[in-house]
C-alpha cells in the first residue's frame, strides 16, 4: 500500500512512502501479524526471505520508506552501529558522557517540563508552606518531582 502518486519504479532514488498502518516508530505494518512493511518489500523485491538473525535496514533513514533500493540486510549489530553513527541512538552511549541528559541540563534538557523560573516558584511556594501535592497539581507534575526539586536532588543549578 503506497501513497498515491508514489513511483512505480525504484531507480530514481526517491523514497516510496507506506501509507498504511504504522507503528509508534513510524514503520509500516502489514496485516494481523503486524509484519513490518519494509521487510516485506525487501523480500518481494529479492524473491526470498530475510535470512534468520538478520534485519532489514534503511539506507535512507526514513522508517515509512519501502523502496527496495533503500533497503539493505545486516545484523542487529550492523543496525546498531549505523544508528549510532548517524546520531539516532537512544541508549547506545558508551561512556554516557554524550547522552543528551548529560549534555543539556536544566530547562535545556530535551525532556524538561519546567523552566528555571518554575523551579524557583516551586521552591518558594514550598518554603511558604504549600504542600508538595498542591504544587505538583498546579504544575501538572508528580509530587515526587516536587520533593526532589525542593530537596535540591534535581535542578541544583537553579538558585
Amino acid at each position: 500500500m503506497l501513497a498515491k502518486g508514489t513511483h512505480d519504479h525504484w531507480d530514481d532514488g526517491a523514497c516510496m512512502m507506506w501509507d498504511g498502518a504504522r507503528d509508534s516508530d513510524g514503520y509500516g505494518r502489514i496485516g494481523k501479524n503486524r509484519k513490518r512493511a519494509h521487510r516485506d518489500s525487501w523480500e518481494r523485491a529479492n524473491g526470498r526471505s530475510v535470512p534468520d538473525g538478520m534485519v532489514v535496514m534503511h539506507a535512507c533513514d526514513n522508517p515509512p520508506c519501502v523502496n527496495p533500493m533503500h533497503l539493505v540486510v545486516g545484523t542487529v549489530a550492523d543496525n546498531n552501529r549505523d544508528r549510532h553513527a548517524k546520531g539516532r541512538s537512544k541508549n547506545l552511549f558508551t561512556s554516557g558522557s554524550d547522552h543528551p541528559a548529560k549534555v543539556h541540563r536544566g530547562q535545556a534538557h530535551w525532556r524538561a517540563k519546567l523552566t528555571d523560573n518554575d523551579v524557583r516558584i516551586i521552591r518558594s511556594r514550598h518554603r511558604l508552606g504549600e504542600t508538595q501535592a498542591t504544587i505538583a497539581a498546579d504544575f501538572k507534575i508528580n509530587a515526587a518531582t516536587v520533593s526532589r526539586i525542593v530537596r535540591r536532588v534535581w535542578r541544583q543549578e537553579v538558585t
